[in-house]
């Protein structure tokens, strides 16, 4: 990655037990999975900070929700309506509109 081409906005991530490490800039990238269109905000830390070779974040999870197999990974792409959800608790139950934040 080209460093000048990052945004200079620098961001603290803070994560499991609470570690932290300070961002060295952003850039926005669209890309495809599964036949769906994403559109995403990278941030980037330097490379010894991290173990992995990217960590899922709040941008993708509030499009798609995510499943992990023994044949991969699945997105699925939220879609445009209001998503239900089942919430039950011992013999009751009630049906939810879930709310943003």
């Amino acid at each position: 990655m080209d460093p000048t081409k990052l945004s200079k906005n620098k961001m603290l991530l803070t994560g499991i037990g609470e570690a932290q490490v300070t961002t060295i800039g952003s850039f926005e990238h669209e890309f495809k999975i599964d036949d769906e269109n994403y559109s995403l905000t990278w941030h980037v830390v330097p490379t010894y900070k991290l173990k992995f070779e990217a960590v899922i974040g709040s941008d993708l999870l509030e499009q798609a929700s995510i499943s992990f197999t023994k044949e991969g990974v699945k997105f699925n792409k939220y879609e445009n309506h209001a998503q239900l959800m089942q919430i039950s608790a011992g013999k009751s139950s009630r049906r939810t509109r879930p709310t943003s934040c």
